[in-house]
């Protein structure tokens, strides 16, 4: 015959009680908060930190024009020479950013973890964040518009592309140097299109699976910080020379490999201390930079995408 022992209330060991304190609490890796956006502006910037290496506050970059056409000559008559008017172009990496945490030693002793190594990463990403913002704030200030609106709305289909392309030899640019910067619609659009080259059409196995390609020899990505929200420039005008209504949206850049610049007089760096008055690690990452736009009236490197009329994001 069996039989069942009851255990009074007090006797029973739980585990909010007794057993609690000899079982630990495990910790894994962390998961993020957010998701880090991809980081795509810097990569496009050219780098002239070598320049301040030594000091310096300013980097002047002269432009130099073509020389006048080959002329035939005429007997008896002077030579004609051309004076070029140079442009100056200039970088001041005068821009000063930080980022800061403070771990308290509670925080360091109970975690099993690195967590200087995770904080240390996510600073290193914020920095380069705001050079991201950075250099999309300078390509919001170029002038040289191309009105995509031939095509289908909100895409960049074949007439549309026609018409980048042709605006960009109209200016003397090969699109092979060239990168297509592109909002979420419009990136999403081209998939739509043949002419697209992208990793599930090329079915080689030794390209990552991020490798998105080309379309008419010009790489593409796609940009989170262009996301319809930035002021089209008051002096911005079209492939004809029209200006453009305030109200547009952007969709996009097309970026000579030339365009921009970036510079750093002090490099990203990140710096840690013990704090006895607090009881905890202080830390530290700062940088100081520079960027611009490189272009002039005689040789323009960038040009922005809009569509006449089209007032929402594209």
């Amino acid at each position: 015959m069996a039989t069942t022992e009851v255990y009074a209330a007090g006797d029973s060991y739980r585990k909010s009680t007794e057993l609690d304190v000899f079982v630990p609490e495990i910790w894994t890796d962390s998961i993020r908060a957010t998701f880090k956006q991809k980081l795509k502006l810097g990569a496009l910037a050219r780098d002239y930190s070598s320049l301040v290496s030594g000091g310096g506050d300013k980097i002047h970059i002269p432009t130099m024009q073509d020389v006048a056409d080959a002329t035939s000559i005429t007997e008896g008559n002077a030579v004609d020479y051309s004076s070029p008017t140079e442009v100056e172009l200039t970088i001041e990496p005068n821009q000063h950013y930080y980022t800061s945490a403070m771990i308290q030693d509670l925080a360091v002793v109970q975690s099993s973890q690195d967590l200087f190594a995770g904080y240390a990463d996510s600073m290193a990403y914020k920095l380069a964040l705001r050079i991201e913002v950075a250099l999309q704030a300078k390509l919001a200030e170029n002038t040289n518009g191309i009105d995509i609106a031939a095509g289908a709305a909100a895409s960049l289909d074949k007439d549309a592309l026609h018409t980048v392309i042709s605006e960009l030899y109209n200016e003397n640019v090969d699109p092979e140097e060239c990168t297509l910067v592109l909002t979420n619609g419009l990136y999403a659009s081209l998939f739509k299109s043949d002419d697209f080259i992208h990793i599930s059409k090329t079915g080689l196995a030794n390209y990552g699976s991020g490798v998105v390609g080309t379309v008419f020899g010009m790489n593409v990505i796609q940009c989170p910080q262009i996301n319809g929200t930035t002021a089209v420039p008051a002096a911005l005008v079209d492939q004809a020379g029209t200006a453009v209504a305030d109200d547009v949206v952007i969709g996009g850049y097309v970026v000579h490999n030339s365009a921009l610049g970036i510079a750093y007089s002090k490099q990203p760096t990140v710096n840690s201390e013990y704090d006895m008055d607090y009881i905890a690690h202080k830390m530290v990452a700062d940088m100081v930079y520079g960027c611009s736009l490189l272009q002039d009236t005689n040789q323009k490197r960038c040009f922005t995408l809009f569509e006449t009329g089209n007032t929402t994001q594209l």
